[in-house]
Parts: structure tokens; sequence; C-alpha cells
């Protein structure tokens, strides 16, 4: 048999999408000036100017997505026009001034060392961290940068954290990262969930011992 407990209003959270608190406090704000009673009155005029604002806040915030998707296709796209410039010059210098590695250097390419040096196993991945990325369905995570990496994979689970059978690979937007920022794609099923990611560090030697667990948080 049920119990009977005493009721409270819901309180909006902030973790939900703001475009959905807007609407909320919108529709009650209206409601609460339309009371006779002062003090309620003036609850909605404070609802209705903070969901107003927010509305403002929402669709500024689509605009500068928009544009910082633009930006950001127009940065890759400029990087790989400067990359490749690059490798074209180098290819170049190269051919006119044929094993003059100081030349090279000279004009300020770097080259690689003229020893053959055993490559060591990467360092564990240490003082990970973990935050809501930009986009829902999104996640970014940081750790310090470590030495001797080639590239790092990522895990996650939004299971027992100490259960390494319910670790499944991140694979979107990519499988392997080789920045100590990374940001990816949650699958639905792993949203509004606790997640935890574990990091492992690779290089041509092998692979580092898996991270610590961390994150232990919701992704929206």
């Amino acid at each position: 048999m049920a119990k009977s407990r005493e009721q409270h209003i819901l309180v909006l959270s902030t973790r939900n999408n703001p475009a959905d608190n807007k609407i909320k406090a919108a529709a009650i704000s209206s409601k609460l000036k339309a009371s006779t009673n002062p003090d309620v009155q003036a609850l909605g005029d404070d609802l209705e100017a903070k969901s107003g604002t927010l509305d403002t806040s929402i669709i500024s915030q689509k605009k500068a997505r928009k544009e910082a998707e633009a930006a950001t296709k127009k940065m890759h796209q400029d990087n790989n026009a400067t990359c490749k410039s690059h490798n074209a010059a180098a290819k170049k210098i190269e051919e006119y001034f044929e094993n003059n590695a100081t030349l090279w250097m000279a004009f300020g390419f770097a080259v690689s060392s003229d020893l053959a040096h055993d490559q060591t196993l990467p360092d564990k991945v240490v003082n990970g961290m973990m935050e809501q990325g930009m986009y829902k369905k999104q996640c970014t995570i940081y750790f310090d940068a470590q030495p001797n990496v080639d590239h790092f994979t990522v895990e996650m689970t939004v299971n027992d954290p100490s259960d390494a059978s319910k670790y499944v690979l991140v694979r979107s937007p990519r499988m392997i990262y080789t920045t100590t920022k990374i940001t990816f794609d949650v699958p639905d099923e792993f949203l509004d969930k606790y997640l935890w990611v574990k990091v492992t560090a690779h290089n041509t030697a092998g692979d580092s011992p898996v991270s610590d667990a961390f994150g232990c948080l919701k992704i929206q």
C-alpha cells in the first residue's frame, strides 16, 4: 500500500535543457502575474524577466554556435592548407639541399633524430577531469600531458566503474585522439546517467596502464 507524504513543488534544475526551463518559467510567470495578490504578481514579474533574459541568451547561444561551427570548419580547412604547404616546401628543401639537416634546421624546420632510440611505454594518464561538452550529448575530458605518447583511447561506462568488463571504447567522433583535451559524443543510452571514463596512452612500444576511472557526471 502506498503511503501518503507531504507534497512539494518540483524545482527547475540547471541540468535541464535551458529551452525547456524557459518555456516552463514563462508559462508559470503569466499565471502568477494574473493573480490578485500583489506579492504573487511580483513573483511573476521577476520570473517573467528572468525567463525573458534566458530566452535572449538561448537565441544568442544558437547564433554563436552556428558562428563557432563555421569558424571551426574554416580553421580546420586553413590548418590543412598550411600543413600541405609546409610539407610540400619541406619535400622541395630536402631535394634542393640533400642530406643537409643543419641547413634544414636553419630554415626553421623540425628535423628527426639521426639516431634510433628505443621507445619506452607511456606513463599512466593521471588527473582526469570531466565536464559537459559545449553542445548537448557531448562530453569533454581533460588530463595531464604525458611524455612519449602517440595517441590516446578512451573507454566509458555508466555501470560500476570498477567493473572493467562494462567499459566500451569511444568511437565517435573518432577512436584515436592525440590531445589531452578530448570531446566525444555520448550515446543516447548513456545520457542522464553517471558517466565514467578511463584513458589509455599508446606509442610504438605499447600501451600505458589504464588510468583510474574518473568523471561521475551526468551528461545531457
